[in-house]
């Protein structure tokens, strides 16, 4: 009996030894982003907290042209969310629409006639910075809306490896840079 007990012990012992500690994502992650739909390209930076929150900060810049006009402007869209672990360890985050923000940056806005000599009225310039807005934010809004009315965003398998974030969206894989600030 005594062989058994010592046995047991050794076993938990060993067992507890080789039990492995789920890994650290929390920290700030970046990649570069594009919504080619909406003409913005930009740096995505989610900050995933150790209170289990998360935050996300797009710093992207709009650039279009067509035969008639060329359109740029810097903008920053943020969300919030909670993020938590599944029991496969992968990761889930649910986003608080309601906390969507876009700045834009006023001062990087222009809108220009592609032929030369042609001015753009101030009207159709201020009209199409409001929409270039309500655009943008209506795209975010519905998209998070989406993957929040979906259950949220599934990172499967995220691992990090040398300083970068992998994890499978779909059937993506994505990487994120942990970012030093």
């Amino acid at each position: 009996m005594r062989h058994y007990l010592i046995a047991g012990a050794l076993m938990a012992a060993l067992a507890t030894g080789c039990t492995s500690r789920q890994t650290d994502f929390c920290g700030q992650w970046s990649r570069e982003a594009e919504e080619p739909l909406i003409s913005l390209k930009g740096i995505e930076t989610i900050d995933l907290r150790t209170d289990s929150t998360f935050k996300v900060s797009n710093k992207m810049q709009f650039s279009h042209s067509d035969s008639n006009l060329c359109c740029r402007m810097n903008m920053t869209v943020r969300v919030e969310g909670r993020w938590d672990r599944t029991n496969q360890g992968d990761l889930l985050m649910h986003y608080r629409t309601e906390s969507l923000t876009v700045d834009p940056d006023s001062a990087s806005f222009s809108l220009e006639a592609t032929k030369a000599g042609v001015e753009v009225p101030a009207e159709i310039a201020a009209a199409t910075y409001s929409e270039l807005i309500d655009g943008v934010t209506n795209y975010y809004k519905t998209g998070y809306q989406t993957i929040s009315d979906g259950g949220g965003m599934m990172l499967m398998m995220p691992q990090v490896i040398d300083s970068q974030l992998y994890a499978r969206i779909g059937g993506q894989t994505v990487s994120w840079e942990k970012t030093n600030y």
